[in-house]
């Protein structure tokens, strides 16, 4: 599981790019946008890399997300869980909340 926090996040195309892309990685999770911007997701250990490198900037994908972003990366907290699937606590989806923290 990672928690991905960052300064803000208000672009409603950034909010789509943010769920297609973990969409398309089979990550569960959640979005809260405004201030702060938070990201958490689980799923596979190394689809989960591949999406913090996607936040984070990485520039290798056309249309990356991460293009002049991630230096509104504020932090990351990696939860590693070596029970796979079964001991993962989201729902089987990754969804958009808004600005409601109540979900977590």
């Amino acid at each position: 599981r990672r928690w991905i926090w960052v300064h803000h996040i208000t672009n409603s195309n950034r909010c789509k790019d943010i769920v297609r892309e973990a969409k398309e990685r089979s990550l569960n999770g959640y979005l809260k946008t405004g201030y702060p911007g938070i990201v958490v997701i689980e799923g596979e250990s190394q689809n989960c890399d591949e999406y913090v490198q996607w936040i984070k900037g990485n520039k290798s994908r056309p249309g990356g997300f991460g293009r002049n972003w991630g230096h509104h990366v504020r932090g990351e907290v990696t939860i590693r869980d070596d029970g796979g699937a079964a001991n993962r606590g989201f729902q089987n989806s990754f969804e958009h909340v808004g600005e409601d923290l109540a979900i977590f």
